[in-house]
């Protein structure tokens, strides 16, 4: 499962947003104010792991497997 890939020419999505909000000196706000915590992965990176994990040979054909970032970001 992916979680928060984000990468060039993307648009309309969270990350790309939040940037450009960033950029352009406006308010932030993610969900509605309560809070919300993200785990964002540039694209490469996400790639990276999904080609190792291609590449090793797993003796259980049942994984769930989460690809996200180790840092947490927060509001």
């Amino acid at each position: 499962r992916l979680f928060g890939v984000f990468g060039p020419h993307q648009k309309n999505m969270l990350i790309p947003n939040i940037i450009e909000k960033i950029t352009k000196g406006q308010e932030i706000q993610l969900a509605d104010g309560v809070g919300i915590y993200i785990t964002p992965i540039y694209i490469e990176d996400c790639v990276k792991i999904i080609s190792e994990l291609s590449n090793k040979l797993l003796n259980n054909k049942k994984y769930i497997i989460n690809i996200c970032s180790s840092d947490i970001i927060s509001k």
